[in-house]
């Protein structure tokens, strides 16, 4: 099942490959932001390769049932997210992953649903090493009340054994979220949603192999005890060593075989 964006933000399902339509009326900018999943998705996955021209907006306005006016505005969102560019008599083309905006949050998430390679899940691992530590260290000289307020409820949550797994694995996103937060440097907070990628793909991994998102309580524990006793060096060194584990234990799956048709990849993609 995909995912489309309502206008709150959250995400609510439509079918594989099939956008909203003007059957049930809906806003030009929601169509217009659940068009742009749709085909950012299908870029992401590879069913459009480098390089490739996507449909004409006549071609995608009579497949979905939607005005050219929602296709245009879709297609202007992946141009802004450097997924697309349009060329005079060749259409649009799908770009180079290199102009990919790869910290964007919508391009985050898609990449998440993606079946992501092992360069990309390295090349999240090695961002988070470079950036989390250090946050962690601010978060142990900065942290206020309400910071430590917020990473002990999440740090409850994921240790309360009665918590679903879910529920554990949203609380240790909420977790590095307020450690992000608590460094108290505002250039940081963008850089949480590749945190969070990062941290949702590993879970994700675990969840595949039963692996308990509670196996890393005791790094969580160790960071939480530093930033409440304002222990720099202790914080970025826990932080290390978890995001370290982490790597340890997880690995890519395989990259579907290339065999397989496009109907199947999409579906393997989007579920």
């Amino acid at each position: 099942m995909d995912l489309s964006l309502d206008n709150q933000g959250g995400f609510f399902p439509v079918r594989h490959g099939i956008a909203p339509t003007q059957s049930n009326p809906t806003p030009i900018s929601r169509l217009s932001d659940s068009i742009a999943q749709q085909l950012g998705m299908d870029i992401v996955c590879g069913l459009y390769a480098v390089g490739e021209a996507l449909p004409t907006e006549h071609t995608l306005a009579a497949q979905w049932n939607v005005s050219r006016t929602a296709v245009r505005e879709g297609l202007a969102i992946l141009l802004g997210k450097g997924l697309i560019e349009a060329r005079k008599k060749a259409g649009t083309l799908v770009t180079q992953r290199a102009r990919w905006h790869l910290l964007d949050s919508q391009v985050l998430f898609w990449m998440r649903l993606a079946d992501p390679d092992e360069t990309y899940i390295r090349s999240l691992f090695e961002l988070r090493l470079t950036i989390e530590p250090q946050a962690a260290g601010l978060a142990a000289r900065r942290r206020t009340d309400q910071d430590l307020i917020r990473l002990q409820k999440a740090f409850d949550i994921m240790s309360d054994d009665r918590r679903t797994e879910e529920t554990a694995r949203r609380a240790e996103i909420q977790f590095h979220r307020a450690l992000m937060a608590a460094a108290g440097n505002p250039m940081l907070l963008p850089l949480a949603d590749s945190i969070e990628a990062a941290v949702v793909w590993a879970n994700s991994y675990k969840t595949r192999r039963n692996i308990s998102v509670r196996t890393s309580l005791d790094e969580h524990r160790m960071i939480l005890d530093a930033v409440f006793r304002h222990d720099d060096a202790q914080a970025r060194w826990g932080t290390e060593t978890l995001i370290r584990s982490t790597l340890a234990l997880t690995s890519p799956r395989p990259a579907p075989s290339a065999a397989r048709g496009t109907a199947d990849a999409r579906i393997a993609c989007h579920a």
